[in-house]
C-alpha cells in the first residue's frame, strides 16, 4: 500500500486542527513537515525501484525495507503534528513493549518445542536400540534351535 493511502487520515486531521486554531502548520512545525517531504521522496522512490526492477533481485529485500521504513517515518512524523512529544512517545513504547513480550514468549515456545522434540527423538531411538537387541537376540536363538 503506497503512503498516499496511509497519509490521508493525519493530513485531515492536520488540516481540520490548524483550521480551527487559525495558524499555518508551516509556520510551526516546518522542519517536521521538510522531513515528511524527505521521506515521502524516499517512499515513493523506492516504491518505484521495486515495481521497476526484476523480483528476483538480490537488493530487493533491502529496498522493501527502505520502503517501509520511510512510509512508517512519514506517517509517524505526519502525527508528531499533531499529537505531543509525550502521547507520541507512549504510542510508539505500546507496540514496542507488545513485540518484545511476543519475542520472549516465541523463545519459550521455541525452547519448549525444541526440548519435547529431543525428548522423543530419545525415547525412539532408545527403542529402536532396544527393537534392535531385541531381534539380535531372537536371531541368536534362532540359529541355536536350528544349527
Amino acid at each position: 500500500m503506497l503512503l498516499g493511502d496511509l497519509a490521508l487520515f493525519p493530513t485531515a486531521l492536520i488540516g481540520l486542527h490548524f483550521q480551527v486554531l487559525g495558524v499555518s502548520p508551516l509556520h510551526t512545525h516546518f522542519a517536521i513537515i521538510l522531513l515528511f517531504f524527505m521521506a515521502t521522496i524516499v517512499h515513493s522512490i523506492a516504491y518505484m525501484e521495486i515495481k521497476l526492477q526484476p523480483q528476483d533481485a538480490g537488493y530487493l529485500p533491502i529496498l522493501r525495507f527502505i520502503f517501509l521504513v520511510s512510509g512508517v517515518i512519514a506517517i509517524e512524523l505526519l502525527f508528531a503534528i499533531i499529537i505531543s512529544p509525550f502521547w507520541l512517545f507512549m504510542v510508539n513504547l505500546c507496540p514496542t513493549l507488545i513485540l518484545a513480550v511476543l519475542r520472549h514468549l516465541y523463545q519459550h515456545i521455541y525452547q519448549c518445542v525444541y526440548y519435547a522434540t529431543n525428548l522423543v527423538l530419545n525415547v525412539i531411538c532408545s527403542l529402536l536400540k532396544k527393537m534392535c537387541h531385541l531381534v539380535d537376540k531372537i536371531y541368536d536363538w534362532v540359529l541355536q534351535k536350528f544349527h
